[in-house]
């Protein structure tokens, strides 16, 4: 049964990510809005988890939301949503160095390639986030046959929820980054690119395509 959900430990330390991120945001983001939803999530899932409905894991609640009772379904989709992109958004990240030192499989370089080059991966990416309107969420997915697709996503949805697979996801909510950038978000996704855990990023890919 799924039970008391912890925040993650980051792969970097808080000043890592400077002057992308500074750690001032990071520590709001990670133990202010992310615990919240954490918190949230945790309270509930004794009130969803009965009558014989159990989840044996955060994505198995995504994917199998439907079960949750209608009265608590939306509170399900919006914690567990959270938490989840959340996670996912920290593993996204590294220090400059890492993502530059990181090292793509042949088979997610060759899927990157799809897109006709990087540069033009990096322009559909910042098209989504710069469309996002509102809060919400920037995703990387692949197909079961290995096919990459940018999406974006509005709230607490993601790709998981409609049966896709996410491999890494950047936040355009305003708490990710105004801070450090105010209302330009445009700025933030120029930094990113920087700061993209490759190597999670691939190795995500190689075992969902192999799964």
């Amino acid at each position: 049964m799924l039970t008391n959900l912890t925040l993650p430990t980051l792969n970097f330390e808080p000043a890592g990510l400077a002057p992308f991120i500074n750690s001032q945001t990071i520590d709001i983001h990670l133990n202010k809005h992310h615990q919240t939803y954490l918190t949230n999530l945790n309270n509930l899932l004794p009130l969803i988890q009965v009558d014989g409905v159990e989840f044996s894991s955060l994505e198995d609640l995504i994917i199998n939301v439907d079960r949750v009772s209608e009265g608590k379904k939306q509170a399900a989709i919006n914690n567990a949503g959270q938490v989840y992109n959340h996670n996912l958004y920290w593993d996204t990240l590294t220090t400059k160095a890492n993502s530059e030192s990181a090292k793509m499989s042949s088979a997610f370089g060759s899927a990157l390639d799809g897109f006709g080059s990087y540069e033009e991966f990096k322009k559909q990416w910042k098209e989504a986030g710069l469309s996002q309107f509102g809060s919400g969420w920037v995703w990387l997915v692949t197909d079961k046959d290995g096919k990459l697709s940018i999406e974006k996503s509005s709230n607490a949805d993601n790709p998981l929820f409609h049966g896709r697979q996410p491999l890494m996801t950047m936040d355009v909510w305003e708490h990710a980054y105004y801070l450090d950038y105010q209302n330009k978000r445009a700025d933030y996704i120029d930094q990113f690119f920087g700061y993209i855990n490759w190597q999670f990023v691939s190795d995500s890919f190689d075992k969902k395509i192999t799964a």
